[in-house]
């Protein structure tokens, strides 16, 4: 699972998104729950988010790619980005 906040430093909205991996697809399939403990995004606690996005794609490169290409995330924003898989 990839996590990532997001702040617009043109509007100042903030998006929490919520990547999905080949591997926790695995687990939606087999009737397992996906979840992750927010103490592993700092911070977390403490914003406000406008936006929960959940999404699937293969890599955190392709789905910042594809974000920005669609036009949720422009490319001046900034981005905080936890790389830790749990279940």
């Amino acid at each position: 699972m990839i996590k990532f906040l997001a702040t617009n430093v043109e509007t100042g909205r903030t998006i929490l998104g919520i990547i999905l991996t080949e591997e926790n697809i695995k687990y939606l399939k087999d009737d397992k729950p996906v979840h992750f403990d927010v103490e592993e995004m700092p911070g977390i606690k403490q914003i406000v988010c406008e936006e929960i996005m959940i999404m699937y794609y293969p890599t955190m490169e392709i789905a910042i790619a594809n974000l920005i290409e669609l036009g949720y995330i422009p490319p001046s924003s900034k981005l905080t980005v936890v790389k830790k898989q749990t279940h």
